[in-house]
């Protein structure tokens, strides 16, 4: 769909339970949609989980999900709401 905005980003959110993590991550797109298949970001978690990275794990998922195309940033937050945000650009 046509729209006259200079940017429009999806937002994803995706939970850890294993280590009580929340993650969101905030792509660029093209059109308004209602969704987006972001399902290649499940999938990182998902392979990242199934590995062990026993050191700086936030910032490892955090580096893996920001590589993704289209990503602009990723939160890594813990159950108290304390973590990390990845920028690719910033104004």
């Amino acid at each position: 769909m046509p729209h006259p905005y200079p940017c429009i980003e999806s937002m994803t959110t995706l939970r850890v339970p294993q280590e009580a993590w929340t993650i969101r991550v905030w792509r660029e797109e093209e059109e308004l949609q209602e969704t987006y298949d972001n399902r290649d970001l499940s999938g990182a978690v998902f392979e990242f989980i199934r590995q062990d990275v026993p050191f700086r794990r936030k910032m490892v998922l955090a580096e893996l999900l920001a590589a993704l195309p289209r990503v602009n940033a990723v939160e890594v937050k813990d159950a108290d709401g304390n973590g990390l945000v990845v920028y690719k650009n910033w104004p």
